[in-house]
Formats: C-alpha cells, sequence, structure tokens
C-alpha cells in the first residue's frame, strides 16, 4: 500500500479515531518499545481500513452531489459514524447537510464536517 493512498481524509480521519482511541495517558519516548508497539498497531489499523476508505470514497463520488445539497452523502458519511459509536448533531449551523460527530470522554472531542 502507498502513504499516498493512505493520505485520503477519510482514511486519515480513521487513523486519528484509531489513535485516540489508544487512549495513551502519558507520552513514551522516540524509542521506547510502547511507542513502536503504538505505531505498529496504527499502521495495522489504518491498512485493514483502507478499503471501507475506498468504498467510502467511492460511495460518496457516485452521489455526485452539489454543494449544500449533499443529502445522501451526509446521510450516509453520519450513518458510518453513528454506527462507529459517534453522537452526530445534524443541520448544524442551519445547513441540513452539515453535521458534527462527537466521540471521546464526556463528548470533549469534536469533529465537525467540511
Amino acid at each position: 500500500m502507498h502513504i499516498r493512498q493512505l493520505a485520503h481524509p477519510c482514511v486519515l480521519g480513521l487513523a486519528s479515531l484509531l489513535l485516540t482511541a489508544t487512549g495513551v495517558a502519558q507520552q513514551p519516548t522516540a524509542d521506547s518499545p510502547a511507542l513502536v508497539a503504538m505505531k505498529k498497531d496504527a499502521i495495522a489499523g489504518v491498512e485493514s481500513r483502507a478499503k471501507l476508505g475506498q468504498v467510502m470514497v467511492d460511495t460518496v463520488f457516485s452521489y455526485s452531489e452539489l454543494g449544500y445539497q449533499e443529502f445522501h452523502s451526509s446521510k450516509y458519511l453520519s450513518d458510518i459514524l453513528e454506527s462507529n459509536g459517534f453522537k452526530v448533531e445534524r443541520g448544524i449551523a442551519g445547513i441540513p447537510t452539515a453535521f458534527m460527530a462527537t466521540w471521546g470522554l464526556l463528548g470533549t472531542e469534536k469533529y465537525p464536517s467540511d
């Protein structure tokens, strides 16, 4: 797998989710076995979800929706987030297709949609 394939926002979002979910309490040193293991786990997690990331990209692209009219895309993406444990608020800022997904302890981490 090429790094370029991993750089898509969906895949990066999944990698961020994976890294955040590890619950790292302290910062390990650069050469510590704990950090090496976390990096290996993160890479494996991203690579295992690469197909899902590509399916998500292809699905959203197939909808070919205009800006502020992305009803299918918004529903598809927010449903995926909900099914993975995120709390999703739809209609953010009075925009029917906008959503904000919250995940984490006490809902303190927020990831607004574009």
